[in-house]
């Protein structure tokens, strides 16, 4: 158990260091960043433990892995250009990331499921595997292809919007 708390103490140190000395200045960036670090307890530490707890696991695994990773970046990116954040590029770019998060942890769970079961552990992929892949592939794909759309036009990419089909079945397809 010691070890196990001067691990955790040595993480929380650094990020609590990397973010003082990187976004002191920036309260958005630095709530971000924090809210990754929530997400992710959230998901993984009892007794919270929302990975067991069925669709809550989902949305903070995608929440810490993919939508609060890909806004830090935004705002540290737009920060150290000078500019405000841009309301519909911080939109565009958190929609794509959560629901492309939220499509990852679904074939996650679900590719895990027999240990998942096995385990007793309670995922949305374990408990509800056809819903969960119904979700996936007629709810969440689709809209993450629109809010990647969405960011092609809002980056006025012409050519990665002439790639956008290719794109499309490279994902379905996965």
């Amino acid at each position: 158990p010691r070890a196990w708390w001067a691990g955790v103490a040595a993480c929380l140190g650094a990020a609590l260091a990397i973010s003082a000395i990187a976004w002191r200045d920036d309260p958005w960036t630095l709530l971000i960043y924090g809210a990754a670090w929530v997400a992710f307890a959230l998901y993984s530490v009892p007794p919270v433990r929302l990975k067991a707890r069925g669709a809550f696991g989902v949305l903070a695994d995608a929440a810490g892995a993919q939508l609060f990773p890909h806004l830090l970046m935004v705002a540290a990116v737009l920060a150290a250009a000078g500019r405000q954040l841009d309301a519909s590029l911080v939109a565009a770019v958190g929609c794509w990331a959560f629901a492309s998060g939220v499509r990852g942890a679904l074939w996650h769970q679900l590719s895990d499921r027999a240990a998942d079961v096995s385990a007793g552990l309670r995922t949305f992929g374990s408990t509800r595997p056809d819903l969960a892949r119904r979700l996936g592939a007629y709810v969440v794909f689709p809209l993450e292809l629109i809010a990647f759309a969405a960011l092609l036009v809002l980056a006025s990419g012409v050519l990665a919007a002439l790639l956008m089909p290719a794109y499309a079945l490279l994902e379905y397809r996965r």
